[in-house]
């Protein structure tokens, strides 16, 4: 589980972050939505280290990260970013860099045997030898989802994951990534734009505005109200395949 207390982060005298506070469950997928420059995505950066919080904790698993080294860190959190630099790595190889932090010299043969089973698992064992830059871009981003999840992490944080994707690779990629955090009992923190997807797919939505989580509760907390407050948008919920379903207008 993770546990985030009071986090708050500025740019200089720009406050972006103002006393985050919230819990998830291991197994659990949390949506985090809300407008473009809520937080979202530099909440996402202080959790992964790669922004440096001015006060505030994050604990996972009991455990306050800023007590771990660089390869602890690593083996507690995955990260999956909006965009990946495509190279000339094999798929094979792509995957198997989400093993680093458990290499002693140099990969060895259980890490070879987790990459192979993590490319079979999300159907990518033809694309192994195939260079990461040949692939379309659904290809891609499940190649990037293979690396964190063979990372063996307690925590996944994905940044927009379906960004340009098309339909039906939005809805494999959101397919792959809950089954994943039901069957390695890992927490999911997801920042979407969509918000049918976000209550398709998520167990809980975490609502973020001006740097403050504005709501966070499950899926029934999304009301017309609260689109109204949170996007300045009029919308209107109704039941698809058991399902809430957002439409704006």
């Amino acid at each position: 589980m993770i546990a985030v207390e009071d986090l708050c982060f500025s740019y200089g005298r720009k406050e972006i972050l103002h006393n985050v506070r919230f819990r998830a469950a291991a197994g659990e997928c949390v949506a985090v939505l809300g407008n473009n420059g809520a937080g979202k995505s530099t909440l996402i950066s202080c959790i992964n280290r790669i922004k440096k919080p001015q006060s505030g904790t994050v604990v996972i698993n009991g455990q306050n990260i800023n007590s771990l080294s660089a390869v602890q860190t690593a083996r507690y959190i995955a990260y999956m970013a909006q965009k990946n630099e495509l190279s000339r790595t094999t798929v094979f190889d792509s995957v198997l860099l989400g093993r680093r932090p458990y290499f002693k010299w140099s990969a060895g043969k259980d890490d070879m045997r987790r990459c192979e089973e993590m490319l079979e698992r999300l159907h990518l064992s033809a694309y192994a030898m195939r260079c990461i830059d040949e692939l379309s871009g659904g290809e891609v981003q499940k190649v990037m989802l293979a690396r964190a999840l063979v990372q063996e992490p307690k925590v996944l944080l994905l940044d927009e994951p379906t960004n340009n994707l098309d339909p039906k690779n939005q809805y494999e990629i959101m397919e792959l990534v809950r089954q994943a955090a039901k069957e390695q009992n890992i927490t999911v923190l997801m920042v979407l734009h969509d918000l049918n997807l976000a209550l398709r797919y998520s167990d809980s939505c975490m609502f973020m505005k001006d740097g403050r989580v504005f709501a966070h509760g499950g899926t029934d907390i999304v009301t017309r109200d609260l689109l109204r407050a949170v996007y300045s948008v009029e919308a209107e919920l109704i039941e698809f395949d058991n399902k809430k379903v957002v439409m704006i207008g």
